[in-house]
């Protein structure tokens, strides 16, 4: 299945929101979270993803497996890129994140949030 511009920019924000789980070792962001994320520039769909966290490391986002990679600082920075697509930053804490994303190629930005389930 190919990585569809609304399906890149939704994981990317998907991931965002779980970045504090990729660098952190006290698991405090292991769980189940929603992510919503929206384009404010582009003509890129709105989109709700369900992220997977465990052990501190994103293991999966339900509806799309792709690449990605990101960290998170001690602050609750939050920095990540998707499928070499979608690079997306923002800020986490224990129940909530939010932030912003981009997808040069697909020329398409905008927001995330995400909310623990």
């Amino acid at each position: 299945m190919p990585l569809t511009r609304n399906r890149a920019f939704a994981l990317a924000l998907a991931l965002t929101a779980v970045t504090p789980a990729l660098a952190g070792s006290d698991g405090k962001y292991d769980g189940t979270w929603s992510v919503s994320v929206v384009a404010e520039k582009g003509n890129c769909n709105p989109q709700t993803w369900t992220v997977i966290v465990a052990g501190n490391r994103l293991q999966r986002v339900q509806e799309l497996p792709v690449s990605a990679s990101g960290s998170i600082d001690a602050q609750g920075q939050a920095r990540f890129q998707v499928a070499s697509m979608v690079n997306a930053d923002g800020v986490m804490k224990d129940k909530s994140g939010a932030g912003r994303w981009d997808a040069p190629s697909q020329s398409c930005s905008g927001r995330w949030r995400a909310a623990r389930l």
